[in-house]
């Protein structure tokens, strides 16, 4: 019944937004009705993944109709039973026995595969539908830039809430209000500030396509508003301080004025110079976003600091050269549940992971496991460009904003991991998603407003 269809595409995108709200179920490894932790974005998903299979259900011949591409449903097979290979081995050699944790992993891998699934048939049954999803990926960061300008008030509103009420869902894992870690970084509304700078890259993405599109089109009051929603979503970035997402955010911007720029005859030149400004205006913010409630240490101070070699070198290095010690002795990789006997312990954090795409997908599935992510990526990045080059007008933005998000995704994994986040495996999906069938054109908010 097409309504089950209908009412599974709304779900998918409600839990998309939903998403800004994250880090509960999936870490806590349970759902917590008290704390609202039941209605975050993964649950909603779900509810949509459950309408889709009443549909198909229903029209069961739509299975064969909908094939995916064979590579690529290979290559997901392929990096599944890698997984699965390296956690039987890991059982057998080291006694890594499936656990809790484990278990929530493995329905959080399903998940994120059933996500792509369903996302990748929506778009090629309905290309609109590619739009509603980058659309949905552009609006949760948006609903907490307010925090960059009244950091106070947020603190103290989660703290009274949290002391009046006792609402669990006011507090992070470290025991801070919502919206700060123990450690003074903004994380917003999940756990980990990563968790928060992956969802603002992939917003900003978009939203700088849209900016530069009607900036050169000489939209002045759209391109003001689109310039100040950027400057937050940058300002929230700085404030996190994830390095890899600073770095994918600069060649977010400089690649989407480059790009659009082109696209509108400007000169080489002068789009040179607008990325020196936009590198300047970065520094100014840096040196303006006001302190937290939890210390006296700015966010440029938090943010040099990290950036100092001596810092990558007691965090990232010795993390890196302690997983890349293993893979000689375990090239099909440690499993999924590989920290529960490889991991480095800190005195502060805790267990810590491999903290890199790579590595992670080494240990989860080895290097065969390594090889078909690896694979699933060349293939998304070439499935992208492929659609911008033979875009329309009224798709192309999206098609660009699609690509820069992506590659914002992918460079911050390299320095962070990001196999697991479900945002990959949907801009996963709209990559590599055929796109033949498209409809008449009608350019919108994304669509480019000039030839190409």
């Amino acid at each position: 019944m097409t309504i089950f269809k209908n009412l599974s595409k709304f779900f998918m995108l409600v839990g998309i937004v939903s998403l800004v709200y994250g880090g509960r179920v999936f870490v806590t490894g349970k759902i917590d009705f008290d704390n609202f932790s039941f209605f975050r974005g993964e649950t909603i998903i779900s509810i949509a993944i459950g309408f889709y299979s009443m549909y198909l259900a229903s029209n069961t011949s739509i299975l064969k109709a909908k094939m995916f591409r064979i590579d690529v449903a290979i290559l997901i097979v392929a990096f599944c039973l890698a997984i699965a290979i390296a956690t039987v081995i890991a059982d057998y050699r080291y006694g890594i026995s499936l656990d809790n944790f484990s278990m929530i992993m493995i329905t959080k891998l399903l998940l994120n595969i059933l996500v792509f699934s369903l996302i990748y048939m929506f778009v090629l049954d309905d290309p609109q539908y590619f739009k509603s999803i980058c659309l949905a990926l552009c609006i949760p960061p948006l609903i907490v830039i307010p925090a960059l300008f009244f950091p106070h008030i947020l603190a103290n509103v989660a703290s009274a809430l949290q002391d009046n009420y006792d609402l669990p869902m006011l507090k992070t894992n470290r025991g801070m209000p919502l919206g700060f870690t123990s450690w003074d970084r903004f994380s917003g509304l999940t756990l980990n500030p990563i968790h928060m700078s992956y969802m603002n890259i992939i917003s900003l993405a978009y939203l700088v396509v849209m900016y530069f599109n009607y900036y050169y089109d000489k939209k002045r009051k759209m391109s003001v508003l689109l310039f100040l929603l950027c400057f937050g979503l940058c300002g929230l970035n700085l404030w996190a301080g994830s390095r890899s997402i600073i770095i994918a955010m600069i060649m977010i911007v400089f690649m989407a004025n480059v790009i659009i720029g082109r696209c509108y005859r400007k000169d080489i030149y002068k789009l040179v110079s607008y990325n020196v400004l936009a590198l300047l205006l970065l520094v100014i913010m840096l040196f303006a976003l006001p302190k937290s409630n939890y210390s006296d240490t700015s966010a440029k101070d938090a943010l040099v600091e990290r950036l100092q070699y001596s810092q990558l070198k007691v965090s990232r290095l010795p993390i890196w050269n302690y997983y890349i010690g293993l893979i000689p002795g375990n090239i099909l990789g440690l499993g999924i549940n590989y920290e529960k006997e490889f991991y480095l312990l800190d005195s502060q954090q805790g267990r810590i992971n491999t903290h890199s795409f790579i590595l992670e997908n080494w240990a989860y599935g080895g290097l065969f496991g390594l090889f078909a992510m690896l694979s699933l990526v060349l293939l998304a990045f070439n499935g992208i460009v492929s659609k911008i080059k033979n875009a329309s007008k009224d798709y192309y933005g999206y098609y660009v904003g699609t690509m820069l998000a992506f590659t914002g995704i992918v460079i911050a994994a390299l320095f962070t991991g990001g196999t697991f986040f479900i945002q990959f495996w949907i801009l996963l999906a709209l990559c590599l998603v055929p796109m033949n069938k498209i409809g008449k054109e009608n350019t919108d908010i994304l669509g480019l407003k000039h030839e190409k």
